[in-house]
């Protein structure tokens, strides 16, 4: 976890800033088998001791900030999964569409198969029987 911190002056672009970079750590860290819910408690720890030290009004300015851009992050990411089901609904579809193009392939050539050896088994019982 980097502790770059910010101070009393801070933006909205900083706070995003911030707040990505820490969505973005605690990604890492799950991909990579660490614990998320420990990191983001101590970048909360680490967010609470920066703010400390500032007036309330400042204070609640950031908290504000901090949370929507936080629930920004968690929305960005909602929608690509929710864009990633979509894709795979529609490669789901799709391999449905060819599988049972295929099934149906696979009976029509069936049935050509049983009317040939239909065929066939009668033709040779029509040998049979007229010689």
């Amino acid at each position: 976890m980097r502790t770059e911190f910010l101070t009393v002056d801070f933006t909205r672009s900083d706070v995003r800033q911030l707040a990505e970079r820490n969505y973005e750590e605690i990604g890492n860290a799950v991909r990579d088998g660490a614990n998320g819910y420990q990191l983001e408690i101590d970048q909360k720890d680490a967010i609470s001791n920066m703010i400390s030290s500032w007036d309330i009004e400042s204070q609640n300015r950031f908290l504000s900030m901090h949370a929507e851009e936080v629930n920004a992050c968690i929305q960005k990411t909602m929608d690509s999964v929710a864009e990633i089901n979509r894709n795979t609904a529609e490669t789901i579809r799709k391999t449905a569409e060819i599988n049972q193009q295929a099934l149906q392939n696979e009976f029509t050539s069936s049935q050509v198969y049983s009317w040939i050896i239909g065929l066939v088994f009668l033709s040779i019982m029509m040998i049979a029987i007229f010689k």
